[in-house]
């Protein structure tokens, strides 16, 4: 399996809003019904983040439990972003 563009991913533009990394475009949204086209740029945008916290989470190395609560805030933060509830 390839290797996606490495994060973090952040939205830019208003009317078609890209999808970009620091150095590239990775894809664009058109605007569509209502608002519904910028939450789906920024559950794309969060998509490393949200993978990296599943893959954090999901790990069965072993953790401290203070390194169980930062892969879990980093999971509510990946959450955020996606639902732009990030400030």
């Amino acid at each position: 399996m390839s290797k996606h563009t490495p994060g973090p991913w952040h939205t830019a533009g208003e009317q078609g809003v890209q999808i970009r990394s620091a150095k590239d475009q990775i894809a664009k949204v058109w605007t569509m019904r209502g608002n519904e086209w910028k939450a789906n740029a920024r559950l794309i945008a969060a998509a490393p983040e949200l993978l990296e916290a599943l893959e954090r989470l999901c790990s069965k190395q072993p953790r401290t439990s203070q390194q169980i609560d930062a892969d879990w805030d980093n999971a509510r933060a990946a959450i955020a972003k996606a639902t732009g509830e990030q400030q």
